[in-house]
């Protein structure tokens, strides 16, 4: 699934084209959608498809025309009928006059961006961007060690 977000003045919105001062998010893209994106912003697929690979490690790479930063982020997901957690790699590809992300899965970091939580977020400033990415991923980190430390309680409070 591809989706285009431009900002102006502050407010984010969902555009149908690409184009210059946009947000490519891409989540559990086809080769068909990966071969669209690489075809018009210049990228290797190959540099697309790394954000899909559970076994990449976080790196950044200076490519032809472009930037690939790969991180991982936390993810939740029900084992044996139990929430765990995870991380799953996120690509951001930063372009001079796009940025792009790239995920296995709709993260719900990125849902602070599109709902227009994050304050002075600009598709325009692809380095506020990133910070304000990873900055979304160690709260979201945070959130999740509260609550494992929360079961951690309350197991021990039974053990005793």
């Amino acid at each position: 699934m591809i989706n285009i977000f431009k900002t102006d003045h502050a407010v984010i919105s969902q555009i149908d084209d690409f184009e210059d001062g946009v947000w490519v998010q891409m989540i559990n893209p086809t080769g068909k959608e990966m071969n669209m994106v690489g075809e018009f912003y210049g990228i290797e697929i190959s540099d697309l498809a790394t954000a899909l690979d559970e076994e990449e490690s976080a790196r950044i790479s200076l490519e032809d025309g472009y930037t690939l930063v790969l991180v991982d982020i936390p993810s939740p997901e029900v084992r044996h009928e139990k929430k765990m957690y995870t991380t799953i790699p996120l690509g951001i590809l930063i372009k001079q006059n796009a940025i792009i992300t790239i995920c296995k899965e709709d993260t719900p970091i990125l849902h602070y961006f599109v709902r227009n939580k994050v304050k002075e977020f600009s598709t325009k400033k692809k380095m506020r961007f990133i910070y304000q990415l990873l900055l979304r991923s160690a709260a979201l980190y945070q959130a999740y060690l509260r609550g494992i430390d929360k079961k951690r309680i309350e197991i021990e409070e039974r053990i005793d």
